[in-house]
């Protein structure tokens, strides 16, 4: 089914392996977790042995989320916020764990947001992207 302008939509993440891995996802090339332009480098989603995850938005905070909606290109938040290049790209670096990982990195949650985001009830990068209806195809 192709896009609908005013849709909302998610990306489903399920990991198949039996480890855990790190995934880094990008929807429009900006990081779903902390609204910067993607890079390799930033924050994802940890996941366990076949545990899936369904992201819905841009991260505001640890407890809310900007949703996925499509709209005109024009009018979505990459576009508003002069990243235009890659709209209607979802993307998603997997990375394995190599190591023991700390305890406070249990499955299911967001790794490698820094503190004043996990604080922050509307960072910059979220706060703009509440005021879009979405991510533009």
């Amino acid at each position: 089914m192709p896009a609908q302008p005013g849709h909302r939509y998610a990306v489903r993440l399920h990991n198949r392996s039996g480890r855990r891995v790190l995934a880094v996802l990008s929807v429009d090339g900006i990081n779903a977790v902390d609204g910067r332009t993607a890079d390799l480098h930033q924050a994802g989603y940890v996941l366990g042995p076949g545990e899936a995850l369904e992201v819905a938005g841009w991260r505001k905070s640890l407890d809310a989320v900007a949703q996925f909606v499509f709209v005109d290109p024009a009018a979505s938040y990459a576009a508003r916020t002069g990243r235009p290049d890659n709209l209607g790209v979802i993307g998603v670096a997997v990375f394995r764990e190599r190591a023991q990982a700390s305890p406070a990195l249990r499955s299911g949650t967001v790794a490698g947001m820094d503190q004043e985001m996990a604080r922050s009830k509307a960072p910059a990068a979220a706060e703009a992207a509440r005021d879009a209806s979405g991510t533009g195809l």
